[in-house]
């Protein structure tokens, strides 16, 4: 699908170029601009990580990508699911308007546990200064964590978004290897019906990048490492045997 060949066209200029660029730069710290499809912003957070020093800003429709430090500061509300039991997790996060609940048991099935993130106030200027985004970062956390703490083993996360690019980066960001698998979603502009677009998995991207630091003069692992990065995207069940090989070998190495 298009979605796919972008997450990889993604995946390999931010590893293969700024990834490298940010390991030869002497600053700890750098900033991003960044403005795309919600779901691909998502997959860009996940990429940087919370491992690196970012700011990330926020287009304006009428003041560029200045920071308004005047705007006044958003309140945020969280409501869970009574039960789980039995049930897909479903997140809802609600920032530039308000997701039709109907729509989401229309793609998912009426057996759902829907988590939302709202706030006193929808807008496509919703993210005015950093705080705002620190805010929403807290509070994203906390219920990501939460749901972790009711799907410990595992099952996918639905992930419905509708917020600005900013909280999208910063969102992706939050993300860890611990973490349920990322299902996320989009409304077609054609229609009311929601559509899967990408799934975020467990970070093993990380690992190697840590992995390569620690033994980039084998030339054994460098094939694995290229054999991971092929099917990456094309075959699940070679990736798992590649992973656990390299994961049990970046253990080994760093103790």
């Amino acid at each position: 699908t298009s979605y796919e060949h972008a997450v990889e066209e993604l995946h390999n200029k931010f590893y293969m170029s700024i990834r490298q660029k940010l390991k030869a730069c002497d600053t700890t710290r750098f900033a991003v601009f960044a403005i795309a499809p919600m779901p691909l912003l998502i997959q860009l957070g996940s990429f940087l990580g919370d491992a690196v020093s970012a700011v990330i800003y926020q287009k304006q429709r009428d003041k560029g990508w200045k920071w308004d430090d005047s705007a006044p500061d958003r309140k945020f509300k969280i409501t869970s699911p009574n039960k789980t039991a039995d049930k897909k997790p479903v997140l809802l996060m609600m920032l530039t308007d308000k997701i039709d609940v109907t729509r989401i048991h229309e793609t998912l099935g009426e057996d759902v546990a829907i988590w939302t993130i709202s706030a006193d106030y929808h807008g496509y200027d919703f993210i005015l200064k950093r705080h705002h985004l620190e805010s929403f970062k807290a509070t994203a956390r906390s219920v990501i964590d939460d749901v972790l703490k009711h799907y410990p083993n595992g099952e996918a996360l639905h992930i419905f978004p509708i917020m600005p690019a900013s909280a999208c980066v910063e969102f992706g960001r939050i993300r860890t290897a611990s973490h349920n698998p990322w299902v996320i979603y989009e409304k077609r502009r054609d229609t009311v019906n929601y559509v899967k677009t990408i799934s975020i998995k467990s970070g093993h991207f990380f690992l190697f990048n840590l992995f390569v630091n620690y033994v980039s003069g084998s030339e054994l692992l460098h094939n694995i490492i290229n054999t991971y990065a092929h099917f990456h995207h094309h075959n699940h069940n070679v990736v798992v045997k590649v992973c656990n090989f390299v994961d049990s070998f970046l253990l080994v190495v760093i103790l």
